[in-house]
C-alpha cells in the first residue's frame, strides 16, 4: 500500500492511495490512512496475531491495533503505544532474527 508520485518531464504528481473520503478509519482524511490498512487486513484474515513495522509519526495509528510493534525513531519515542508491544530495531536482520526465534 503506497501513495503514488508521478514524475513526468514538467511536473510532479502526488496522488493518495485512496481517493475516497471515507477511506480513514480516524476521520483524519489521511492520504494513506495506515489504520485503515490495518484494520482491513486484520478484518479479512480473522487473525490478531498482528505485526507492525515503523519508524515515523504517521505509524501511530496503524500500530496501535498491532500487538508486535517493531520501532524505531519516533514511533519508538511514542508514548501512546505500550512500551511492552515495542520492539526497538535497527534493520530488517533485527526483525528477521526475533521472528525466527519466536517461531
Amino acid at each position: 500500500y503506497s501513495n503514488q508520485i508521478i514524475f513526468d518531464t514538467n511536473q510532479i504528481t502526488f496522488r493518495p492511495y485512496s481517493q475516497s473520503k471515507d477511506y480513514c478509519d480516524h476521520q483524519h482524511k489521511c492520504a494513506l490512512c495506515k489504520l485503515a490498512v490495518v484494520s482491513r487486513i486484520i478484518n479479512s484474515s480473522g487473525s490478531s496475531n498482528t505485526i507492525y513495522i515503523g519508524d515515523g509519526k504517521s505509524d501511530s495509528n496503524g500500530a496501535l491495533i498491532c500487538q508486535q510493534i517493531f520501532a524505531k525513531n519516533s514511533l519508538l519515542q511514542n508514548q501512546t503505544i505500550p512500551e511492552n508491544r515495542k520492539i526497538p530495531f535497527d534493520n530488517f536482520f533485527t526483525i528477521l532474527n526475533k521472528v525466527s526465534k519466536s517461531s
